[in-house]
């Protein structure tokens, strides 16, 4: 069964059935659009609805489109790259349209590698509804080791069996 953990950084190394879902920043969804960007290095109502569009479309089976976008305050924001635009569209989904954020996770919970069995999560604990709606529990950091076999889970090892001889039994013989 899959588990997951909220990081703050993934690990440097990731291990066999590990897998890492972050926040998404849009980049490589900014250059991966076939529409090109603006030569004068403006953004325009028409190039955010297309990006918005792409990337809305590609996570979400439902999204509604761009139409419900008010692209207004977002027009002739200067950028040099795709890069320089990514945190525009990110601001555009977190103010108009905020559950996109769960679709994406989603999408990235579906569609991580067969045999998956950490999924390292970065990202604040508010977002992690979807991982709860694909029946991925969450483990602490601290036993991520003993889940994934690098360590052996400590045994209590009390005297739990025997019970203490009191003034009363010994009083009896």
């Amino acid at each position: 069964m899959t588990k997951y953990v909220c990081v703050k950084a993934p690990p440097a190394a990731l291990g066999k059935g590990e897998h890492v879902i972050a926040m998404p920043d849009f980049v490589a969804e900014v250059t991966g659009c076939r529409q090109k960007l603006p030569i004068q290095g403006l953004t325009t109502t028409t190039i955010l609805h297309d990006l918005i569009n792409f990337i809305g479309h590609k996570y979400e089976v439902n999204f509604p489109g761009s139409g419900i976008f008010v692209l207004n305050d977002y027009k002739g924001i200067p950028f040099s790259s795709a890069a320089d635009i990514a945190p525009v569209v990110k601001k555009i989904f977190s103010r108009c349209y905020p559950k996109f954020f769960d679709s994406f996770i989603d999408y990235q919970i579906k569609h991580r590698p067969f045999g998956t069995q950490l999924i390292y999560f970065v990202g604040d604990h508010t977002n992690t509804g979807a991982f709860a709606a694909n029946g991925v529990d969450m483990i602490d950091e601290k036993d991520v080791d003993v889940y994934m076999g690098r360590k052996e889970k400590k045994s209590n090892k009390g005297h739990f069996g025997s019970p203490k001889k009191t003034d009363e039994s010994e009083n009896l013989v």
